[in-house]
């Protein structure tokens, strides 16, 4: 594997040389991953053909340089580069957080906030996927997270505010879940969100 060189190339370049099946190419990708810095961003990426490939940048790499890499590899043009470099940087976490669980081992993946994404939603999310208790861990990992955002950033958020609790509501898309802070009425908070939802009869007492 050499400098910015993508794993998934290097594995099917080698897989295609030995006349290995191309299957085996995921093992191989695990195996060189193992001695990479850890990942940072992938983005999926179609070449045509129905060949998807994943551009992957790892701590301490240069986006442009591997976006460079990958676009002469693949003989992509100049306009494409930018495409491929423009999408790389929106996916590239602004902040990565090691949250440490109840049991004091680390959870593994961290936590990642992304450009555009709310750290209210993805502390929140976060919380949800690995069973955090939200009072204890949402609002600590919120203001964490915005500590370290740009500050311009810092500014363009609501104000930060405690989670008490989050109520799913079940919808046509499937379960919302909408957050109940320490300082929400519950009357008014009720009647918002059967309105957003469109709750129908009865919302307003089960909320």
């Amino acid at each position: 594997l050499h400098e910015n060189e993508q794993p998934d190339d290097a594995a099917r370049e080698f897989c295609v040389k030995h006349n290995i099946d191309v299957s085996n190419s995921a093992q191989l990708v695990s195996e060189l991953e193992k001695r990479l810095p850890p990942l940072v961003a992938s983005v999926p990426l179609s070449l045509g053909n129905g060949v998807t490939v994943n551009l992957k940048v790892y701590q301490g790499w240069s986006i442009r340089e591997a976006v460079d890499a990958f676009r002469n590899r693949h003989e992509l043009s100049e306009n494409d580069g930018e495409a491929i470099y423009t999408e790389i940087q929106k996916n590239m976490p602004l902040v990565t957080l090691q949250v440490q669980g109840p049991d004091g081992a680390t959870i593994d993946p961290p936590l990642r906030l992304l450009n555009g994404q709310s750290p209210d939603v993805v502390s929140l999310e976060y919380c949800y996927t690995h069973n955090l208790d939200i009072p204890t861990y949402a609002h600590e990992l919120n203001k964490a997270l915005r500590a370290r955002v740009p500050e311009e950033l810092q500014a363009s958020y609501p104000p930060l505010r405690k989670v008490m609790l989050v109520i799913p509501f079940e919808t046509a898309d499937g379960v919302q879940r909408t957050p109940f802070y320490e300082n929400d009425v519950p009357a008014s908070f009720s009647e918002n969100l059967c309105t957003q939802f469109n709750g129908g009869e009865g919302c307003y007492d089960r909320v």
